[in-house]
């Protein structure tokens, strides 16, 4: 993953996370090999995601992860991290954060206070 925090927006499964795995800054062949993203919230060791990667090229040692509506419906930062599994064995790669953000803010509101006011037929600011 890149140094800077990779912003996508809730709701937004487009454009797919995508990286080049390397070994000492070289691309790894991924030949016969599987690969998992994996996402989490940095306060819980529970998953958000684990789900097999994309291959895009083995030599080039390039994967991709297509979001999933359930993986970027929640705003905040988030671990995440590759894992790469060849001949048999499990390598993790370091972890990196991105953020998933709001468009705007108070975009979830359920209601606002002037439909309130109108609901409950109040037509004064008292």
């Amino acid at each position: 993953m890149t140094a800077a925090t990779p912003v996508w927006y809730v709701g937004n499964r487009n454009p797919s996370i995508t990286e080049t795995i390397t070994v000492g800054g070289v691309p790894f062949d991924l030949t016969g090999s599987s690969v998992r993203f994996k996402m989490r919230d940095p306060r819980s060791n529970t998953l958000k995601v684990d789900a097999l990667a994309a291959i895009v090229s083995a030599p080039a040692g390039t994967v991709r992860y297509d979001w999933a509506a359930a993986d970027v419906d929640t705003a905040g930062l988030f671990d995440v991290w590759w894992e790469v599994t060849t001949g048999g064995k499990t390598q993790d790669l370091m972890e990196a954060v991105i953020e998933l953000r709001l468009h705007a803010p108070g975009s979830l509101d359920l209601t606002t206070l002037a439909e309130v006011k109108a609901h409950l037929e109040i037509d004064n600011d008292e």
